[in-house]
């Protein structure tokens, strides 16, 4: 099976220190569905001080087999779910199937 690196980093629109009265956890998962093309979920639980944001972007680099790093592109997030829960927002954003080709 082909090898790929998949690395993330979060950049977070408007900064959610000014969307959200505090950010209290989260988690990022990605889900392979076929050889080459995976799928980026972030999970997060933030205050409800405002209405969070819609979309979050995330950057994607590529391994170059030396250890070092380039960028390629952005890949946007898409919040697909909204729920409050005991004071706190959990937000579910979720990319469309990203081809790592």
């Amino acid at each position: 099976m082909k090898s790929k690196v998949f690395i993330i980093r979060i950049l977070i629109l408007g900064c959610f220190h000014t969307k959200a009265s505090h950010m209290v956890g989260g988690m990022i998962s990605v889900h392979q569905y076929a050889y080459n093309s995976v799928q980026v979920e972030m999970k997060l639980v933030t205050g409800t001080g405002n209405t969070p944001q819609t979309n979050v972007l995330i950057e994607r680099w590529r391994d170059d087999g030396t250890g070092n790093y380039s960028f390629v592109k952005y890949d946007t997030l898409t919040n697909t779910c909204l729920l409050q829960h005991q004071g706190y927002w959990v937000l579910d954003y979720t990319s469309n199937n990203l081809d790592l080709d």
